[in-house]
């Protein structure tokens, strides 16, 4: 899984760090890379909880996101439900002519 590979990558981990984290042996990492196997559920969530990406992101059926996307949702997800409307709030504030108000 490319996505995988690309994470760790953007992340400065080997897959023998990764692996460590996530339970896996790093030639399993190296076989999800090169599309030899597939990760198991439980490896998906893992991954997902690890780099603050979405299980359907992993499995590809989000589409691409530009690294500056990724960096963005990771931070997302760690604020407060509260702090996330205030954050689009004022993303709609600065950013009111690419906003379509009926789709917000």
């Amino acid at each position: 899984m490319n996505r995988i590979s690309n994470l760790r990558k953007q992340a400065n981990l080997s897959q023998n760090d990764l692996g460590k984290i996530i339970g896996v042996a790093q030639n399993t990492l190296s076989q999800w890379g090169n599309g030899l196997r597939e990760p198991d559920f439980d490896s998906v969530i893992k991954i997902s909880e690890y780099f603050n990406v979405s299980t359907d992101y992993l499995l590809g059926k989000e589409e691409d996101m530009p690294d500056e996307l990724i960096v963005l949702n990771r931070i997302v997800r760690k604020l407060s439900k509260s702090n996330r409307k205030k954050l689009v709030e004022i993303a709609k504030m600065m950013f009111a002519e690419e906003f379509d108000s009926k789709n917000f």
